[in-house]
């Protein structure tokens, strides 16, 4: 989690995400949905059309824009860092992966790991 712009109404934070393939054929993603919870509560959702592929039996790395309205957000974050203070809250990364091949599901996927307020503005 990067934060990569801050004005007065929002922010933009950069989720990275690697991502494994076990298949012998490599998987062409057409669209990437995803959810965000912090300390259990609904933190950022939506999806995006960034077309990546992951090879077959390897990895990949790819990142989403994430764009947040302080005005609606800065009040959760506030009650976060007043009640964990420099302690790590819990996070929770979910979602699914649009395969663009023929007879091929969405691949969820989910994550779970525990951050410092304090380190998103670094």
């Amino acid at each position: 989690v990067e934060i990569v712009g801050l004005a007065l109404t929002g922010q933009t934070f950069m989720l990275t995400f690697d991502v494994s393939n076990p298949n012998s054929f490599s998987l062409p993603i057409s669209s990437v949905k995803y959810g965000v919870k912090l300390d259990d509560q609904p933190f950022a959702s939506g999806s995006t059309s960034s077309k990546f592929s992951v090879p077959a039996n390897g990895d990949a790395q790819f990142a989403i824009s994430v764009d947040l309205n302080l005005l609606q957000s800065a009040p959760m974050l506030l009650a976060l860092v007043r009640r964990s203070g420099n302690e790590e809250v819990p996070y929770e990364l979910n979602g699914e992966l649009d395969v663009d091949l023929p007879l091929v599901p969405t691949v969820p996927y989910s994550g779970r790991g525990s951050i410092r307020l304090g380190s998103l503005a670094r």
